[in-house]
């Protein structure tokens, strides 16, 4: 017995995050894939699928190095939770949000921001209204469109957590659709028919109209 446990502790894998120079090595290989995808962002429109297949493989990358404690710093973290941000499984959404405050509570750059954008990403994933204001899509008819919001997030709160205020989401989403002119106001996007219902991920969860009103950040 005594022995097999000296073979089975020899072929144990090691300790990352304990070893200063595996745990660089391995922040610089997630920098890199995090650098890869920003790249691939400058090319979406043109490659599509092929960018996508690549973001859901990072996505997956990450999920694997959180598996096994590969995340060892802060930044390593965040980078990990804005690569699964790409994933269309709610499960790695959830963790990726999970992700983005142990990143922020570790003083990454752009923590809160990051914090918040998943927080949003993760309840218009699972059919749920949005609560910062950080999510938008394209509906069927071309448009892009302000997912609806809770209404639990004031704007001096969007401002804590770096992300921009109503007024300011308001005037990017109508400039986006051509209505400069306008003013930023929701009235402005219910007019010009700029706000959509959230779309979930899962068939399923498509019927919600209005959730409970979350704890915002839980």
């Amino acid at each position: 017995m005594m022995l097999w446990l000296g073979i089975s502790a020899a072929f144990a894998a090691p300790d990352v995050c304990a070893d200063e120079a595996l745990a660089q090595a391995n922040s610089e290989e997630i920098k890199a894939m995090f650098e890869a995808g920003e790249e691939d962002r400058s090319v979406r429109s043109a490659d599509a699928v092929s960018v996508l297949e690549r973001d859901e493989k990072r996505a997956k990358v990450m999920m694997k190095y959180d598996k096994k404690a590969k995340l060892c710093t802060p930044q390593d973290k965040w980078y990990a939770a804005w690569m699964m941000q790409q994933s269309d499984d709610l499960e790695v959404l959830t963790r990726a949000y999970e992700l983005a405050i142990e990143a922020m509570e570790g003083h990454a750059d752009r923590g809160p921001w990051l914090v918040a954008f998943a927080f949003d990403h993760k309840r218009v994933a699972g059919g749920f209204r949005q609560s910062y204001a950080t999510q938008t899509r394209v509906d069927a008819q071309g448009r892009t469109c302000l997912i609806h919001l809770e209404g639990d997030v004031t704007d001096e709160q969007r401002r804590q957590y770096g992300v921009e205020t109503l007024q300011q989401v308001y005037r990017r989403v109508l400039d986006a659709n051509g209505f400069s002119g306008d003013a930023p106001t929701e009235q402005r996007l219910k007019r010009n028919m700029l706000l959509c219902p959230p779309l979930a991920i899962k068939a399923k969860d498509r019927k919600r109209v209005r959730p409970p009103d979350p704890a915002v950040g839980g």
